[in-house]
Parts: C-alpha cells; structure tokens; sequence
C-alpha cells in the first residue's frame, strides 16, 4: 500500500501532531530572537538618546551661563575690566568682546587672553554681526572661521546705551563635551550648530572646515528642534547608524550620538546561535511526544467516525447507542458522544433562538427582521417597512441609570406588541431603534393609525423602579415595491424617512419620499467639499451690528459665516454648520472664521481708530479640541488686538455635556481676556443654574420671544422677567430679531439696551461695517432688507 495516497491515521495524527509541535517552537525562537532584536535596539536607543539629552542640558547651562556673563559685563565700562574679569570670560571659551556703536561701526575691542588689540572680524563675520544688529534678544549665531582660520561663534546683540556688545567664542568647550562620549568600536557623539555647520565632531578637520551636515537626516531633524532616535547613513564612518538626538533650546544646536547598526547586530548573532541550538533540541522532543500520542488516540478513532458520521447524515438527530462490545474506555467515549449529540440538538435550538431575538426584550432582531423582510420580498408581497425612534432616550440612561433605560425598553416592547396587536412583525434592531413590518393587508391608513396608536401609548407614563418616566418617538415609513426594489434600500429609505421626521421637531412620521435621498445626496456632496472650501478659504464674514436702543450707537457686531461656492453660490450656515459639526469639520472651520474675524478687528484699529466686541459663535463640538483656548489666544495675538474685543457665544446645550474639559477650557478662555455671552437664551433647560455659576458677560435671547409677541400674551412677560434677571445678575441683554419700530417700542418699554435685527441692518460685508464703525450710530430701517 502506498503510504502517501492512503496514509493510515497514525501517521496523520503523527504529522498532525509534529507540524503542531514544531510551529510553536520555530514561532518561540524567532519571537526571541525578534525580542532580543527589539530589546537591543531599545536600550541602545534609550541609552543614546539620554546621553544626547544630558549633552544638550551641559550645553544648556553653558550658554545660559555665557549669556549671563555677558550681560553682567555690558553694565560695566569695558575699559575697566581687569585680569580676573578676562579669566572669567576665558572659561567661557570667549577670546574677545566687541563694542559697535547703532551704525554697527566698531568703537571697542578687546582681546580676554592679554587685554590687547584682538584680530579684526572677517567680512564674513562682520556681516553676520550687521544683519543681527536690531534683535531684540541675545543670539549664538553659526559657527565661522575667524581671521585666525578657528572655528568662532559671534554671540550678538548684547544692548547697551546707543550702542551693542558682541562676543567672539571658540568651541573648545563643546569640543571637550563631544570628545567625552564613546560607544562600541565606533559610537560617538556629533555636535552642529543651528544651519547644520559641525562644532564638534570625531574628525578634527571637519570642526576646522566648518563642515556643513544638513542633508542627514538626524541633522535636519535636529534643526527642526526635535528630539528623537533615527537611523541614517554616516558619510563619516561610511556605516548605516542609530543614533539619538537632542536639540538645545537657547541656540538652536543640535546634539546626536550615534553608533553603527553593525556594532548591534553582532551582540544578536550570539543569541541567534544559541536559540538554533535550543530549537533543534525542542523539535526532536516534540516529535517524539507526537508519535506517542498519535498512537494512544488512534485507537479509538473508527468507532468515533462513524458515530459523528451518523450524527452529520442525520441533521443534527442524537447518535444511536454504543455497542456494549466496546472496551470500557472506547464504550465510556462513545457513550459521552451520544449524549453530547443530545446536548447539543437542544444547544443549537436555544442558539438559534438567540441569534434572532433581542436578550433584553424578547423581540426579533435585526437577523431576524432581515430574514422575514426576505421572505417576503421572494414571495413578492407588498407591504409597509417602519423605522421607530425614542427620541432623547439617551437622557433617561445620562439622567437617571442604564438600569432605567434597561426596563423602560421592555415596557416600550410590550406596549408595541399590544398595540399592533398580531398586525406585523416588531423587532429591536438597536439601541432605542425598533422596526415594524406591516402585514401585507395594512394599508398606507391603516399604518398611520397604528403609528398614531403606538405614539399614543408610548406617550403615556412609565413606572421605571420606582420613578415615573416618559417617552415621545418618531417614526419613518417605506413601502415595498413602490420606494425600494431590496431589502437594504426599503431599510435606507424608512431611516431617510424617521430622519426627516426627527428634523421636522420630531413630528409623529414620515413616509419615504424620494426628494429625501436627493437631500441626503446633497448633504453627503456639501460634507465631502466642505474639507476642500476650508482649505480655499471660500468663507465670508457678515457683520451685524448690535445696537444700544438709547442713543442708536453701534455697540458691537456679530460675526455671521457665509459660505461662497463657486458653482453653488452662497450657501447658508443651516446647511452647512450641521455637516461641519457632525464630521468634525467645525473645528478647521472654527479656527478660519475666528482668525478672519481677529485680522478684520486688527484692520478696523488701523483704519478707523477704534474697534468694538465682536460676537463669535462657538459650537459644543469645538470642545472636543482640547487646544481651542491656546489656539484662541494664539489668533489675538498674532494679530495684536485686545482679547476683550473678542466675544464667544454659546447655547445652553454645551452644558448639557458636563464635561469637566468644557469648564476647564471656558476658564481657560475667560483667563486670555475673552468674554461669554450665553446665546439663545430661554430654549432650553439648563439656563438658570448656569447663570448663577458662570461668568457670563451677556445674555441674548433668543428671536423666538419677540416674533412672538403678537400671538403669544406671554412672551411679553416672560422677556421683562429676563431683563430683570439680566439686571439683577449685572448682566447686558441683547434682545434678537427686532425687525419693527413697534417691536422696538416694546423693547425700550421693557429697559433692555441692547438690540439686534433687521430694523436696524442685516449682517453687511466688511467695507459696509466700517463705514458703519465710522458713522458710529445708524437709525432704524437705515439700512433695512
């Protein structure tokens, strides 16, 4: 018999049990060996990168030394100094100190060695010196050659009266520190200055020649004042190296101490010998243990096959009972088989219930819907698909517990199969998301009705532990085979549907419409190019302007954001704000619009003399940066305006979050200078605790109360009880959307001061906001429409 095409099963539990065996023992060794790799690697690097740092904290202290020196000397007449003046320069490597007066024409120069005429700077040198003259901070400027062929480094300006104080320094010091560090055969440490020019270095002639090593890799990192660990090619010691580096911050040098790959690898070589003597050993045990072991279970082996046999033909029905001829262990076996199939007949059956019911309802989930909503489909019914949201379920898990949430979906579940009533499927397809699929006979009337049935009993309250709770919800709906022709596009059109329905003040349904996906197309089109117009910087800055309602004197402006699309034309905040801040775009966004609105203040203070607060708002999504208030006071202060004169709006719903980063970051932003005026007053629920917690500037309320006027009897009181809290708490009002003289009237009985709205001007460009800055006043319906 032919081994290889009918091999008995010893032989493959044997090779079974080998590949088994030896597998781990190769994986063993090669993952120490990769380990030992990593750890050399790691130490070397850790080791090289903490020389280089103490390297770069020496040369640290000793230019902060020199720079002190040499600010000490520049108090004093520099014919004055005496022998231990110019020993103390000495240790510092310094061989001259210099006097120019404000042309940088040279008045004094003094050698330290002999208090003598010291040679003249090169031209070189001379120009360096020129082109430093007017810094306002002492610098350590590239190391050069001198008159003298020695590599110097000229330390200017040190300011004195009408007139600078220069240094020439050698860099014997630095060469001394370099000299110190040795690794291996061929580790060293290499020191350049902050163009890449070699200070210290294990090849004298290259501190001579002033070498230049920018193009390495390291060195450029280094100048880009990083610190780090890097591999590179060494011209030097023509090896492949590793090397860690360091830069210092007072100068700008850069520290490296590198050491070849070489010099690693054959530590690793060692320890490769070692594991190849160890595996060789491992394996021929672990073949040993498989031969054992194939033949101990071999035995066995038909009697179990053909039970298993049996169980597969039959679909899962329980194997027959074992021949009593049996041994006792192959019986025992075989027996344990028997009732395994037993066991797992009833296992499967609860599996499968499982996998297509939700464990915390009992309703069909999300596999189940999908099969049912198939069935139907290859049956070619039609029928009606709904999506059904709880709205703000996510507050009853933040407010009271998860438990809450837990059970209030149980009574959710029970009174949705109540009210259908056998007319369809329910099931829970996700977190407080259930779906509905009609039966074929319910008409599109028919599943309104219900819908306004399941609303009306979801409505009512809920006894969850111990709590009285309730619970409103919104619903989409799609029919098969008018809106969709499969399954998943009957399930995008209900959820297009329910999204409608929620952005409709989450009225009680929707049915699928097809302009839906077109808004959806069109939402998906403005999120994918609004990365690209932040990027072209295709936004545009209205201002409109917030008006004192005693004397009609223009108190400030709120800065509005248009977007100017090429193709599209301008394109309103409401549809895009949404977009940037569900992508996290508003972030870019914000920062683009705050650094217009700081260079429009810069420019409003050299054109018209004079600025005033601009109001800009910010949303809750740009907290999730947690570098928004040092980006903030990086704006103002690059363009060198006050921080007062920029205002953040923002709504009740930020504290909504309850972050502890949301407060820390308004401290943050209040201590730059900035102020807080609280948006949208009114619309929310949080407002009154808030007020009393928060350093606010400025309350505005929303637009809502005063178009409201007329309709509503008691918006009228309820905006008089605003002013006076406002009044009470030292606060401004701001009153929004005054759009007539009568509503104005309104506001002045009310003694708000602060008015904002079309009666007065809509937002206007940047030329018309300062003209407006310049008339200071505008009257109403000046600029109307």
């Amino acid at each position: 018999m032919d081994l290889f095409e009918k091999p008995s099963l010893k032989f493959v539990l044997f090779l079974a049990f080998s590949i088994m065996s030896v597998i781990p023992v190769l994986l063993l060794g090669w993952w120490v060996v990769d380990s030992a790799r990593e750890s050399e690697y790691k130490a070397v690097e850790e080791k090289h990168l903490l020389v280089a740092k103490y390297i770069t904290l020496a040369l640290s202290r000793y230019a902060q030394d020199t720079a002190s020196i040499l600010e000490h000397y520049s108090t004093m007449p520099l014919d004055e100094l005496d022998e231990s003046n110019n020993r103390l320069l000495r240790s510092q490597n310094i061989t001259s100190i210099r006097v120019f007066n404000n042309n940088v024409e040279q008045l004094i120069s003094i050698a330290t060695e002999n208090g003598s005429e010291p040679p003249p700077l090169t031209a070189a040198q001379l120009e360096a010196v020129i082109a430093n003259a007017e810094t306002d901070r002492t610098l350590f400027l590239p190391v050069q050659t001198n008159s003298n062929g020695q590599p110097t480094i000229i330390i200017t300006p040190i300011v004195l009266d009408n007139s600078i104080l220069i240094a020439e320094m050698e860099t014997g010091y630095i060469s001394q520190l370099q000299a110190q560090v040795k690794f291996g055969k061929l580790g060293h440490a290499a020191i350049v200055d902050q163009t890449g020019n070699v200070l210290a270095h294990p090849m004298p002639e290259w501190e001579l020649q002033v070498k230049n090593i920018s193009k390495v890799s390291a060195v450029k990192r280094m100048m880009n004042r990083e610190i780090g660990v890097e591999e590179f090619y060494s011209p030097a010691k023509k090896a492949d190296m590793i090397s860690g580096f360091s830069f210092v911050q007072e100068t700008g040098w850069g520290v490296m101490v590198p050491q070849p790959v070489s010099e690693l690898e054959e530590n690793i070589a060692f320890i490769k010998l070692a594991i190849l003597g160890v595996g060789v050993l491992g394996i021929a045990l672990a073949m040993l243990i498989s031969w054992f072991l194939a033949k101990k279970m071999a035995r066995p082996s038909q009697e179990l096959a053909e039970l298993a046999n049996h169980f597969e033909v039959n679909e899962m029905q329980p194997a027959p009972e074992p021949v009593r001829s049996y041994t006792r262990e192959q019986y025992e076996l075989s027996l344990s088989f028997h009732n395994m199939t037993h066991a797992l007949q009833d296992k499967n059956s609860e599996l499968l219930y499982q996998s297509q019911h939700d464990p915390l309802t009992g309703l069909a989930n999300r596999n189940l819907l999908k099969k049912y909503l198939q069935e139907k489909i290859n049956k070619q019914e039609s029928f009606i698909f709904a999506l059904l949201d709880l709205n703000d379920f996510k507050d009853v898990n933040d407010h009271w517990s998860h438990a809450h949430g837990d059970e209030l979906l149980q009574h959710v579940a029970n009174r949705l199969i109540d009210a259908m009533s056998k007319k369809g499927l329910v099931s829970r397809i996700g977190g407080d998301e259930f779906a509905i699929v009609f039966d074929a006979d319910v008409t599109k009337e028919k599943a309104e009705s219900l819908v306004e049935l399941l609303r009306g009993r979801l409505k009512q309250s809920y006894q969850v532990i111990q709590d009285t709770l309730s619970i409103d919800c919104c619903c989409g709906l799609s029919c098969y085979p008018q809106d969709a022709k499969n399954r998943s596009d009957l399930m995008k059109c209900a959820d297009l549907a329910m999204y409608a329905a929620k952005k409709e003040n989450n009225t009680t349904f929707q049915w699928y419409q097809p302009q839906m996906r077109a808004d959806l197309n069109e939402r998906v089109e403005l999120t994918h190019i609004l990365g690209e117009a932040i990027k072209k910087d295709e936004f545009i800055i209205h201002y409109q302007p917030i008006i004192d309602v005693n004397n009609y004197s223009i108190q400030g402006f709120e800065a509005l954001v248009r977007w100017q699309h090429l193709t599209k034309g301008v394109i309103p905040p409401g549809q895009f704000i949404p977009l940037a801040e569900n992508s996290g775009q508003i972030i870019p966004l914000g920062e683009l619009i705050l650094d217009s609105v700081c260079k429009d203040i810069s420019l409003w203070n050299q054109q018209v003399g004079t600025s005033v607060p601009i109001a800009v708002n910010l949303s809750v999504r740009q907290f999730d940066d947690p570098d928004l208030a040092k980006k903030i006071e990086e704006t103002i202060s690059r363009y060198k305006i006050v921080p007062g004169n920029v205002e953040f709006e923002i709504t009740e719903s930020l504290f909504a979050e309850n972050s502890f980063q949301i407060q820390d970051l308004l401290n943050k932003i209040i201590d730059i200078g900035c102020k807080f005026s609280i948006d949208d007053f009114g619309t929310n629920q949080s407002s009154l605790s808030r007020l009393k917690n928060f350093e606010f500037h400025r309350i505005k309320i929303d637009k809502s109360f005063i178009t409201e006027l007329n309709s509503n009897e008691k918006a009228e009181r309820i905006l008089a009880s605003i002013v006076n809290i406002g009044k009470t708490l030292k606060m401004s009002v701001i009153i929004e959307g005054v759009e007539t003289q009568d509503q104005l009237h309104v506001v002045q009985a009310l003694g708000c001061n602060y008015i904002q709205g079309f009666l007065f001007s809509p937002g206007v460009n940047f030329e018309a906001a300062t003209r407006l800055l310049k008339n200071k006043t505008i009257n109403p319906g000046d600029m109307k429409g």
